[in-house]
């Protein structure tokens, strides 16, 4: 699946080491997708993946 992200924000818990995307399915933009990663010590580690499919 490719996935378009057309937002994100960082956030302010564990120290700021996290970023949401948000974004859809390519072709299909009403099958919203978002994912947080992770990224302490220069580590990215994808911690939440999720949609919703239309």
């Amino acid at each position: 699946m490719e996935v378009i992200i057309n937002d994100y924000e960082f956030t302010s818990r564990t120290q700021g080491t996290e970023i949401f995307l948000y974004g859809y399915e390519k072709g299909n933009k009403s099958n919203r997708i978002y994912a947080m990663v992770n990224f302490a010590e220069k580590k990215y580690e994808v911690s939440l993946i999720g949609y919703d499919e239309r």
